[in-house]
């Protein structure tokens, strides 16, 4: 692969690209490594909790009109809970699910990627597939969370988008207005970038629309569209008291803001799969990755400088690029956010588009490849290594894995076997792991037959299936006899 892209970079131009067989080749590879062990995904707190909202849904045969209650208070859209109900309606068996999610997630992601490189912008087709090397975007995205619809959902609204600008065809602002409505209908951290689209829109095309019926009824007929589509969620969200905006200039979400390329380095993954380090190696591993930086900032300076004097197309995509990140500055300030990765979710591919530009112009040169080469190599080894050792391992024992849905099925299984009445989660396990998503699971696999004696389900307890080791696997056995002199 470091070949490929080598010789893919080494007489890159603007004029001429190398062609995007390579990319497509690339992510066509990578691509395909997302679906080897699908059931290892994450099934914690929100996951279930959107799956019993879709069961709920399903039973009282309406669409959801919202989905879940925010951390900061406000309701999440129902796209997410829509795809459960249909998911749900044709199998309850989780790993299928998951399969289907991550083919449509990590396909459309694909598709997004594979616009942009052919819509003209000053980038390397081959370095497009560095994307499906963000641990963030591959592990964090928590593959059955709502949240993560936002990853390819916000990729095909800013393809879609900067392919109206370049071509100004209706179908694409189409497109664009669609994966746009879906944002907004998925995760409100999406926000930045679909308003910077349309603010975007509104100040550079309100002429055209005004001085073109034909271009205005077409603009309105998408937009009643879309308003339908909202419609639900609009009226679910009117009844409901939004928490308050305050802008309160602070460092810290300052610096979160505009910390989104840490999505394609393997700094701070700590936060995710609990302390690593690779036999002591983890610091030197994470500085090996961190050139992204260095691309990022090349980027940033090349769409500055575009604004003013780029061609049409690339002042556009830089003003739609520069708009969503200053949106997004304003919602971290105005929320007060500080930590959690996901919140980048719905901005991850502005970054990514920042780091493209300024990674195409880097590779120009020899001492650039060879940095870029070493980072490639230790993300590639590492996405292939960790979801080795989360397969053998069945997950994790930090809070925000877990164990593996795999084996939190076939733990619930074993209970609805026993007849054991809830979820007895023995002391070591009760801080890390989440009720609830054990009580939806047996719901989804409720086996027929005859419920066992109280007695057995007064005796057994779920655990780490090895006490002393470093992996997430649990497993249901035999709670120890009481002691008799307590």
């Amino acid at each position: 692969m470091l070949e490929r892209l080598r010789d893919a970079t080494r007489g890159a131009s603007d004029e001429a690209p190398p062609p995007l067989a390579v990319l497509v080749t690339l992510l066509v590879l990578l691509g395909s490594l997302r679906l080897f062990f699908p059931g290892d995904v994450p099934f914690i707190n929100d996951e279930p909790a959107l799956v019993q909202a879709a069961l709920e849904a399903n039973e009282s045969g309406t669409p959801a009109s919202a989905g879940l209650l925010g951390t900061r208070g406000v309701r999440n859209g129902p796209a997410a809970i829509w795809f459960y109900q249909l998911s749900l309606a044709l199998t309850h068996d989780l790993g299928n699910v998951a399969l289907a999610k991550i083919a449509i997630v990590t396909s459309l992601t694909c598709v997004a990627l594979v616009l942009i490189a052919r819509a003209g912008l000053p980038v390397v087709p081959g370095l497009g597939a560095f994307a499906l090397l963000s641990p963030y975007l591959w592990l964090y995205a928590r593959d059955l969370w709502d949240n993560s619809f936002a990853i390819p959902l916000s990729a095909m609204l800013l393809a879609a988008y900067i392919r109206f600008c370049r071509d100004e065809r209706l179908r694409w602002l189409g497109v664009a207005a669609l994966f746009g409505t879906l944002c907004f209908l998925t995760h409100f951290m999406t926000l930045p970038l679909v308003g910077a689209v349309g603010l975007h829109f509104a100040a550079t095309r309100w002429r055209s629309v005004a001085e073109s019926p034909r271009f205005a009824a077409a603009v309105a007929g998408i937009l009643v569209l879309c308003l339908v589509l909202a419609l639900p969620y609009l009226v679910e969200l009117s009844g409901r008291s939004l928490t308050s905006f305050r802008w309160l200039p602070s460092p810290r979400p300052l610096a979160f803001s505009l910390n989104g390329l840490r999505l394609f380095t393997l700094a701070g993954f700590d936060y995710f799969i609990g302390p690593w380090s690779l036999g002591g190696s983890g610091p030197i591993v994470r500085l090996a990755t961190l050139f992204s930086y260095v691309a990022g900032a090349v980027g940033l300076a090349a769409i500055v400088t575009d604004v003013r004097r780029g061609d049409r197309l690339r002042r556009q995509v830089a003003s739609v690029l520069l708009l969503a990140l200053a949106l997004f500055v304003l919602v971290a300030n105005g929320r007060g956010l500080t930590e959690h990765p996901h919140y980048y979710n719905g901005m991850w591919i502005v970054f990514f588009c920042i780091w493209w530009i300024g990674m195409s112009r880097l590779v120009r040169e020899a001492w650039a490849r060879r940095a870029f080469a070493v980072q490639v190599v230790v993300m590639l080894a590492f996405l292939v290594g960790l979801p080795t050792w989360i397969h053998q391992s069945q997950g994790t024992r930090s809070l925000r894995y877990g164990p593996t849905l795999t084996n939190q099925m076939a733990v619930a299984e074993e209970l609805e076997r026993l007849g054991v009445d809830g979820v007895p989660i023995g002391p070591g396990l009760r801080a890390r792991l989440f009720p609830h998503a054990i009580g939806v699971l047996r719901e989804l696999s409720r086996a027929e037959g005859a419920v066992g004696s109280p007695a057995v389900a007064d005796s057994v307890e779920i655990v780490y299936a090895d006490p002393e080791g470093r992996g997430g696997e649990i497993a249901v056995r035999r709670r120890p006899p009481p002691d008799p002199r307590s």
